[in-house]
Order: C-alpha cells, then structure tokens, then sequence
C-alpha cells in the first residue's frame, strides 16, 4: 500500500513509518480539514456503523469469500451492518465475479471495491468499525494503518469465527 512509506535499512524488516496525520480515527478526520471530504466519502458509499472493512488480496486465500459469508451471519444481529472490501494484492477476476455475486445479496450494505484511490485510504479506514486481514493474505501494511486509523483488526480462521470476534466487538 502506498501511504506506508519505505525509509528502512537494507535488510530491516518492515515498513518504518506511516503517516498518522493523514491514517487518523474518524473523530480526528472530522474536525480537520478534511472533515467534508470524508462526510461526503462517507455518504457516497452509505457507510453506516457498523462497518466491516475488509482488506486484502482477491484470491481463494484472500479472504474476501469469508468476510462475505461472515457478513450475511452477522446481518440478522446488526441489520445496518456494512461489508466494505478493498483490494491490497493480486486479483483473480473469476474469483472476484463469485464474490461481487454473492455480496450483492447483501444489498447496498455489500461493497466490493476493484480499485481505491489512495487518497481515499484514509477514509476506509477510519469508516471502519472492525478491519478484517486474514494474516494468511500477506497485508501487513493494512494491519498498521488500521492501527493508526484505531480501527480494531479482527482475524479469524472461518466465518463463523469472524462473526462471533465481530458480534463480541460491535456489542462492545
């Protein structure tokens, strides 16, 4: 992801700094000078709370399939909950067609991004309140600026694992 800056060492691990300024939880987003902005990004995508972001790569072991089945078990306890993903790694279309299929059951509450604009990053983030990256889908970028933005990162193994961390979370 782009807004993590490289300023390492050869061989250090990792990405060293990240703009907290511009990765900042909503409450800050909101009384900056991009406080219209992110309202306006927020009502052209009817982000509500609450709000799952997934973030990740689009491939059977991305998962982006869990997320989606995660949020179909969670919409019965939380009917204004929304699936947000965004893509961070490789696309397989074929498997991204399947998933836009089955969100779209979801109704507006599904979203499936194929691209972001990076200077929306910031906005997803903050929107956000749970992110799910399975640590098996190599975005470690993501975790960190969710972590800057104060969005709790949520892994889990399976759907229903997922639903159970996020229902402990949003009833919280």
């Amino acid at each position: 992801m782009s807004a993590v800056r490289q300023e390492q060492q050869p061989g250090a691990p990792g990405p060293e700094s990240i703009d907290v300024a511009q990765f900042a939880p909503e409450a800050v987003l909101l009384k900056g000078e991009t406080s219209a902005l992110y309202k306006r990004f927020r009502r052209f995508h009817r982000l509500g709370t609450p709000c799952l972001l997934f973030v990740g790569p689009y491939v059977k072991q991305g998962g982006l399939d869990v997320a989606i089945d995660a949020a179909y078990g969670l919409r019965d306890r939380f009917p204004d909950l929304r699936l947000a993903a965004i893509p961070s790694g490789a696309i397989d279309h074929a498997f991204l067609d399947e998933c836009e299929m089955r969100a779209l059951g979801l109704g507006h509450r599904g979203i499936v991004e194929w691209t972001v604009d990076a200077s929306e990053l910031p906005f997803w983030f903050a929107s956000a309140s749970a992110m799910y990256a399975p640590a098996w889908s190599g975005t470690p970028d993501a975790a960190m600026l969710a972590a800057a933005a104060g969005t709790p990162l949520v892994e889990a193994g399976s759907a229903e694992a997922l639903v159970e961390a996020c229902t402990r979370l949003f009833d919280s």
